[in-house]
């Protein structure tokens, strides 16, 4: 920096600055209560997007409602501008799997296409379908009950989603097979599902789903290994679960673990699975699955762990997150992203440096969202997406090169019983992460470190231009002048 000598007296300058600026918000469009989110690309602010110059850098569209009937079980895969969901749905008085697409990036979304015919009236029925993409491949699974088990089912799309295949079994199984996940590199289509509570399953295809190999079992514990993920990167193939010991701890709820392994060679042999991490979840936190996502060597995984239970019935739980940047060999020490109240199913994913983690919050009901553009290491603020929420069950989410993708299923008032537990309706937002821009501080950025220097906003090292370790109002006289262009930072 240059035409500035920070060993002045920081007294004098502190009282000065605090007149100046306190003066300056008074007068100005930005005051000391207004909520900002911080990003590196820019500043979030609660009625839009903008960065200092009122340019929008990061762009948030509106949630739109996909579905006005009985439907859950929601899930999204990306490729290019082509959005694919799939769902559970009860139009027709039977739990079927729908499907939609968009083929311009969510702005507008053909009509509903119906996969699945079993005219089962009661949930689940045909549901917990999931899906994923190769170009103008698209390939989803799901849980059945059709003929009175639930096993295991598939299909494809070799034409982005015109047209589909049969249904095709994939287990034939005296307990249930459920709750499976789904993951595609090339031609090679990766399956797991948990069988009968407590065992961990998978099968795979090299040939793009013509055949399939026999059913491995990954995991069996004398408790229960329950909702899987998976995902894969050329040959790799990473697993990762949550295993419930069903052992109520007083004060931090039920205890579990959450477990990872890997394969090195597409699915042929399986390391021994590693525990990453003990958890405390409690009520339906203790059966949702752990966030897992790969971009080539770094492998990302995401959960919720309870810090207290209230009374024994509300828990204050946040988002904690691990990272291999060795495919999965070593990991790094969990990070605890948030320090709120009542979160909970978070999901996460990565492409190129840019990490993805959205979550729901119970109290007050949002959905929130935060970025990492460095593989991990460091995160942005807190983005609230959408407010406007009731129950807010479940969330998934893609991602391309520069946008996120999340759809969701919530209570809606107009659809069903709204006293039943299975009326939702779908819900879809995204947002667009344009690439990092230099930053020209303005009287906005001034603003900021005042409100960082005397404790209303937290403490962010972005502010500390004079880079003696701490924000102060020296700090935002010299981004004032910056933006007066008397100095140059």
């Amino acid at each position: 920096m240059t035409g500035y000598n920070i060993t002045q007296n920081r007294m004098t300058a502190g009282r000065a600055i605090i007149s100046a600026l306190v003066l300056w918000l008074a007068f100005s469009g930005v005051a000391a209560g207004e909520q900002f989110y911080v990003n590196e690309s820019g500043w979030w602010r609660e009625d839009g997007v903008f960065n200092a110059n009122g340019t929008p850098i990061q762009a948030a569209s509106d949630v739109i409602r996909l579905t006005t009937t009985s439907s859950m079980d929601s899930d999204i895969a990306v490729y290019k501008k082509n959005v694919h969901i799939v769902w559970s749905d009860k139009r027709d008085n039977n739990w079927e799997i729908y499907y939609r697409k968009s083929i311009d990036n969510g702005v507008t979304w053909e009509k509903d296409k119906r996969l699945t015919y079993d005219l089962g009236t009661s949930y689940p029925g045909s549901s917990y379908p999931r899906i994923s993409v190769n170009g103008g491949n698209i390939y989803i699974v799901w849980q059945d009950d059709k003929d009175g088990n639930f096993e295991i089912y598939y299909k494809f799309s070799n034409d982005n989603g015109s047209s589909w295949s049969n249904d095709i079994k994939l287990t034939y199984t005296a307990g249930h097979s459920i709750q499976p996940d789904i993951a595609v590199s090339g031609d090679n289509i990766h399956i797991v599902w948990m069988e009968d509570y407590s065992n961990i399953f998978y099968i795979n295809s090299i040939d793009g789903g013509k055949t399939w190999s026999s059913e491995v079992e990954l995991a069996s514990t004398s408790f229960s290994s329950w909702c899987p993920s998976i995902e894969a990167n050329g040959d790799n193939v990473h697993v990762a679960w949550r295993d419930r010991y069903s052992i109520w701890v007083p004060e931090l709820g039920e205890k579990g673990k959450i477990l990872y392994m890997r394969s090195t060679d597409n699915g042929h042999s399986w390391a021994t699975p590693i525990v990453l991490t003990e958890t405390y979840t409690y009520g339906w936190e203790t059966v949702w699955k752990p966030g897992l996502a790969v971009n080539g060597n770094n492998v990302h995984i995401v959960w919720e762990n309870n810090s207290e239970i209230i009374n024994f019935d509300i828990p204050k739980s946040d988002i904690y997150y691990l990272r291999s940047s060795d495919n999965g060999t070593t990991w790094n020490d969990k990070i605890r992203l948030t320090y709120s109240n009542d979160l909970n199913h978070p999901t996460v994913s990565a492409y190129g440096d840019f990490v993805h983690i959205a979550w729901r919050e119970r109290e007050p009901n949002a959905l929130n969202y935060i970025i990492s553009k460095d593989d991990g290491s460091t995160w942005s603020h807190v983005i609230s997406l959408s407010t406007s929420l009731k129950v807010f069950v479940y969330l998934a989410m893609a991602v391309t090169e520069d946008s996120a993708y999340i759809v969701w299923y919530d209570s809606a008032p107009d659809v069903g019983n709204f006293t039943d537990w299975r009326e939702y309706s779908i819900f879809y937002n995204s947002i667009k992460v344009c690439p990092e821009e230099s930053h020209t501080f303005t009287t906005t950025d001034a603003a900021i470190a005042l409100q960082i220097a005397v404790g209303s906003r937290p403490p962010d090292s972005r502010w500390d231009v004079s880079r003696d370790g701490s924000v102060t109002s020296l700090d935002a006289l010299m981004i004032l002048q910056a933006a007066a262009h008397a100095i140059e930072l």
